[in-house]
């Protein structure tokens, strides 16, 4: 463990245990090198690692607090719907459509060529002032015959796949979680750093002759975002579970 990383762990304890509290200034970069025998720039590395675990946030010019905790959102399964994503917290959606030719990524989640037209959905959520989803929402060519619903939008970006659901067109949908830090576009929606941790969730719907109907890139602040997934019994096993009771 280098010293830059143990001056971390040994405020990330502190911060931890209360000694110094949610809300208050951490002592100066000056302040805590005398402490620690260390030059500023090795201090400047360990604030960082806190900086991007999200317990700390630099204010320009003032200096670096203890960041009071964000209330958290979970990301499930389809029974997962807004109102109901983490107790105390809801969320307001805004939602941009642009037609647009696929880059690599979106061709690959799309499985159709480079430069081929799509439609893209981009969804943007937020708590108060602070946004917590930024789902990217890819649709072969143009469908006039889908329009955005008026009133609560999922914040997940399932309304296209819901209207194709109620159509009969899905046969399946495939989700793919990973971690990493934010690219430079998704850090400043997001309001995160570089270094952060972000969930990144890669969905492909699928239809009855194996084309993706639609897929969808979402991404979550780990800081404010859990991923829960239940994997309920089938109905038939079920009942013989009953049946041996």
């Amino acid at each position: 463990m280098t010293r830059y990383q143990r001056i971390a762990r040994d405020l990330r304890d502190r911060i931890v245990r209360g000694d110094i509290p949610k809300g208050s200034r951490l002592p100066t970069e000056k302040e805590l090198a005398a402490e620690w025998g260390v030059s500023p720039p090795t201090i400047r590395q360990a604030v960082d690692d806190l900086q991007s675990e999200g317990l700390v946030v630099k204010r320009h010019g003032i200096g670096t607090f203890v960041r009071s905790a964000y209330p958290r959102i979970t990301y499930g399964d389809d029974q997962v719907r807004p109102g109901t994503l983490g107790r105390a917290v809801s969320l307001r959606t805004r939602v941009d459509e642009a037609e647009e030719p696929a880059d690599g990524p979106t061709a690959s989640l799309l499985r159709v060529p480079t430069q081929t037209l799509v439609t893209r959905y981009t969804y943007v959520s937020k708590h108060g002032n602070l946004p917590y989803v930024l789902a990217s929402v890819f649709v072969p060519g143009v469908d006039s015959a889908f329009a955005i619903p008026h009133g609560q939008l999922s914040p997940w970006g399932r309304d296209f796949r819901d209207w194709l659901v109620e159509r009969g067109a899905v046969v399946s949908t495939v989700e793919h979680v990973t971690a990493r830090p934010p690219d430079p576009g998704e850090a400043e929606v997001l309001d995160l750093t570089v270094r952060s941790c972000v969930l990144v969730v890669e969905r492909t719907t699928t239809d009855a002759d194996g084309r993706v109907a639609e897929a969808a890139r979402l991404v979550l602040p780990g800081d404010r975002a859990d991923a829960v997934f239940a994997d309920h019994a089938p109905h038939a096993l079920n009942e013989q579970l009953e049946g041996a009771r």
